[in-house]
């Protein structure tokens, strides 16, 4: 469940109103205030979109960690694999197609949770 006390900290450290929040987000300003009071969750795009606006974690407005920092960009899978040394041209090809299959899963399973949540949102 999203912090709301979070949510009011990190809009009110930047001087924001209500109304200025839920207009930078696109949002009612009704909906806006659901989310600070906690009468109503984000989908995962908004909540998304309030990480990046804040530059923290999802995890960090949701609870899940005490550090509001972002995650590094991402890098890519030959990437990964030359800073953790993996130099085998055979084993790379392997692990980049493994990483890759992984990523398109959990692709996968947001878009789903994104669904879900969008049926439990407009019940």
């Amino acid at each position: 469940m999203l912090q709301t006390e979070r949510l009011v900290q990190l809009r009110e450290s930047k001087g924001l109103s209500k109304r200025e929040m839920s207009s930078i987000l696109k949002l009612e300003q009704s909906t806006y205030g659901k989310y600070e009071l906690g009468h109503r969750q984000p989908s995962l795009e908004v909540l998304n979109e309030i990480a990046r606006f804040f530059d923290v974690s999802t995890d960090y407005l949701l609870g899940n960690s005490e550090s509001p920092q972002a995650l590094p960009p991402p890098i890519s899978a030959e990437e990964f694999l030359a800073q953790q040394g993996v130099t085998n041209p055979a084993l790379v090809a392997a692990l980049k197609n493994f990483i890759d299959l992984a990523v398109k899963d959990s692709e996968i399973e947001v878009e789903c949770l994104q669904k879900e949540s969008d049926v439990k949102q407009a019940n």
